[in-house]
């Protein structure tokens, strides 16, 4: 203890605090070093095909990944140096204090060993009959005066020892793995766990201009170090800037695609159903990470479990001049990522076409869990005909698009919420609770229904709500009206509806003949603020009730 105590008291931590920031430089090298690489080596090359790319691309894919696993090993040693630093020093000064506190109430410290003594004056009054009277006290508080030097000893020693620790979590010959990227996870779990570090500083998500707040106020080297250790806490934080939650959730995504140590809480199939939809969207972010400015693809929010969940952005939506949300609807999860982004794009071009000097970005929103069909909820609802599952999602976009406010910071984007099928239910659902979505306007096509009577119950100016419906759409045909709020296309709903000349349930962004569909151009038009092409509104009809029965599978008359 007494080579410690030396030690500690003049200790020295410039060498530690200057390693710290020579692995934070190495590490925001890394980090230019993956992006660059990524946007213009492995995105250009995404249609690379033939031989050639069969033996090039697997070695560029590996270099990409060593790269993203070396940059965030460099922030976890440099983690560790900082915690290391950071607490030895408060020992340091815990100790000088304790030293400070003695010696003002006049006791003895012993330089070499740190052994704490009863004041001089009292040891010189031994003859003195009232050194018997006050000894117990004095003794008492020489003992609690040494319990703070040893305290502070220990602290610095613990501090050493969890640093040596955590440093050997980081293991030098990870970029020979080919599951590099799945054992920083668990790298980052287990430096966590010896520093005794949490996500305790990490807001609770609730509040989105706390998060915002939040976020700006980090260093980027902080910023960074939250991302690589707690890249799913980060990436789901509404309110944060695209460009961080991006990379929080493109690492989480190379992390679930190289799991270490393997998942056993699921059964094979359910794996392989995650990893086919996860490999589906890397897929797409991939292609398009060469893609011109206002083409790049932002991930927002990414989950495995279950079905999957995405929150994909085309273009920057912390800084467009005009921003949609898409809602999907029954049968979507991961791994139909592709079409969902397909359909931005359309959405993206069409309002671009329009407005080509306007900067615009489309959102596929998919952050709850849309019913399939023949699904029944535990209540034993029939999922598609419920609004359970539309008011769960409601209430998550909601926050999203508060959170999309709270990033844009003084900048208003012009919003447009567009729900799809059962999307448009859940769109209806979170319009309707609360303070609405904070949305400019709001679009239903092959709407079974908002869960409102009148589109003046979606705290919108009805004005400011579009309804697009073909003629031969099975689900308007079959649903509309009957358990998921009214027919939107009746004009007693009171919104405005727009020219559909597409077919089917799923073609409203279809092109003809090589052109934007008028259902795709109107939705572009109400993006960018522009005037539509109108059809009128019908008149109410009567459900009765006597509808074809879409799911012959499952039994009817449940309500």
């Amino acid at each position: 203890m007494s080579t410690l105590y030396q030690l500690l008291l003049k200790l020295d931590v410039s060498d530690l605090e200057a390693a710290k920031s020579a692995w934070e430089s190495l590490a925001r090298k890394l980090e230019t070093a993956h992006k660059d690489h990524r946007r213009h080596v492995t995105g250009p090359l995404a249609n690379w095909h033939g031989d050639s790319a069969k033996a090039g691309k697997p070695v560029l894919d590996t270099l990409q990944g060593q790269l993203e696993a070396a940059h965030v090993d460099a922030l976890l040693i440099a983690t560790v140096l900082d915690t290391a630093a950071v607490n030895m020093k408060q020992a340091q000064t815990d100790l000088k204090n304790a030293i400070k506190s003695a010696e003002q109430d006049d006791y003895v410290i012993d330089d070499t060993t740190g052994q704490v003594s009863l004041p001089q004056w009292l040891i010189d009054a031994h003859h003195d009959p009232d050194q018997a009277t006050v000894l117990p006290d004095y003794t008492k508080a020489m003992t609690g005066h040494q319990d703070k030097i040893n305290q502070a000893i220990k602290d610095a020693k613990k501090a050493s020892d969890d640093g040596e620790k955590a440093i050997g979590d980081v293991r030098a010959q990870l970029l020979d793995e080919e599951d590099a990227l799945g054992q920083t996870a668990v790298e980052a779990r287990d430096v966590a766990k010896h520093l005794g570090i949490g996500p305790y500083g990490i807001p609770d998500g609730k509040d989105v201009k706390e998060n915002a707040e939040w976020w700006k106020h980090l260093s980027h080297d902080e910023q960074q170090t939250y991302i690589a250790m707690y890249p799913k806490q980060i990436g789901a934080l509404d309110g944060l800037p695209a460009v961080a939650r991006d990379e929080a959730n493109r690492l989480l995504l190379d992390q679930y695609l190289n799991p270490a140590p393997p998942d056993h809480t699921i059964n094979a199939d359910q794996f392989n159903k995650q990893q086919d939809g996860l490999r589906a969207l890397k897929k797409k972010l991939d292609a398009a990470d060469g893609a011109p400015k206002g083409r790049e693809l932002y991930l927002l929010k990414l989950r495995q479990e279950g079905d999957g969940r995405a929150i994909v952005a085309m273009g920057n939506p912390d800084t467009a001049k005009n921003t949609a949300v898409l809602v999907p609807g029954v049968n979507s999860d991961l791994r139909g990522a592709g079409g969902e982004i397909d359909r931005i794009n359309a959405l993206r071009s069409s309002a671009r076409k329009i407005h080509p000097n306007e900067s615009t970005a489309v959102i596929s929103w998919l952050d709850y869990d849309p019913p399939n069909e023949n699904v029944f909820d535990s209540d034993f609802d029939l999922g598609v005909v419920s609004t359970g599952r539309a008011k769960e999602g409601g209430e998550a976009l909601r926050h999203f698009t508060e959170g999309t406010r709270a990033a844009q910071g003084g900048h208003h984007s012009n919003l447009t919420v567009i729900g799809h099928s059962y999307g448009s239910t859940t769109v209806g659902a979170g319009a309707a609770g609360g303070h609405g979505l904070g949305a400019d306007n709001i679009i239903a096509v092959g709407s079974p229904g908002m869960t409102v009577k009148h589109a003046g119950d979606l705290n919108i100016d009805p004005k400011h709500v579009f309804i697009g419906a073909a003629k031969d759409d099975p689900i308007i045909n079959n649903f509309a009206g009957a358990s998921l709020g009214s027919d939107t296309r009746n004009d007693t709903f009171g919104a405005r509806h727009f020219k559909v000349d597409t077919s089917g349930h799923s073609g409203y962004w279809d092109y003809i003949n090589g052109q934007p569909s008028e259902s795709l151009t109107n939705q572009g038009r109400i993006i960018t603020g522009e005037p539509i092409t109108t059809t009128p509104a019908r008149n109410p009809d009567r459900y009765s009730g006597n509808i074809p029965n879409p799911f012959p599978n499952v039994p009817q008359g449940i309500k």
